[in-house]
């Protein structure tokens, strides 16, 4: 085992945070449930990209609907399915105003979001998962500690793609290895401030800097998920 993956076990298993209580968690279409209990696939072939903070109304709200949005344009990427939730969800919620505001400038409706939980099952079947703090890293350790591999900030992941030669290029299904193959911490740097009831700059900065890293993240991905 790689030293840094032994480090990150052993920082993993020393956390003592706990499960937010309460709620329930929305269904979301890409989950279908077996005769068990498990969670599975619909579509075994497709890509699932998942952005997780803090509420699920601001920032991972934002980045699924901008993130649809890119994708919906470019037709070699329609396998590749995005999701959001949140670490203590205000489950139900719909988008926060302001940044509900910053999407519509864009072009992007975004009535039909709501909030929601983020679990185990949505956890297990993604393919990556992109935060934006190191607190949501800490959560994911605490709780599902065996999907922290897929794990990464999505300024982290931005910032790697950057770097990396022109010709380097990722798929969607492969992007959190490589990122963590590349650089395995997230930085001050990578970490995008939570905008919520700050103000509508605050807003207008934390969407700016989102479009500006899935901007960087789909220049640096290639072909199909």
């Amino acid at each position: 085992m790689p030293r840094q993956d032994l480090v990150m076990r052993l920082f993993c298993s020393s956390l003592k945070l706990s499960r937010p209580k309460g709620g329930t968690v929305a269904s979301h279409p890409s989950i279908a449930m077996s005769g068990s209990g498990e969670a599975r696939k619909e579509d075994s072939s497709s890509t699932k990209i998942l952005f997780v903070c803090t509420g699920n109304i601001c920032r991972s709200a934002f980045a699924e609907l901008y993130l649809r949005s890119v994708l919906g344009s470019l037709s070699y990427d329609s396998d590749v399915e995005v999701g959001s939730a949140g670490t203590m969800a205000v489950v139900d919620a719909p988008i926060d105003p302001e940044m509900s505001a910053e999407a519509e400038q864009r072009g992007i409706v975004p009535r039909a979001h709501r909030a929601r939980q983020l679990t185990g099952r949505l956890l297990r079947d993604a393919d990556a998962v992109m935060v934006f703090g190191s607190e949501h890293i800490e959560w994911i350790c605490a709780e599902y500690p065996e999907y922290v591999q897929k794990v990464v900030g999505l300024g982290q992941a931005a910032r790697v793609l950057r770097q990396r030669p022109p010709r380097a290029v990722s798929s969607w299904s492969t992007l959190a290895g490589d990122v963590r193959a590349l650089s395995s911490e997230l930085l001050a740097v990578d970490e995008i401030a939570d905008p919520y009831r700050r103000g509508r700059a605050a807003a207008a900065q934390a969407a700016a800097r989102i479009c500006q890293d899935i901007d960087a993240l789909c220049c640096g991905v290639a072909g199909r998920g």
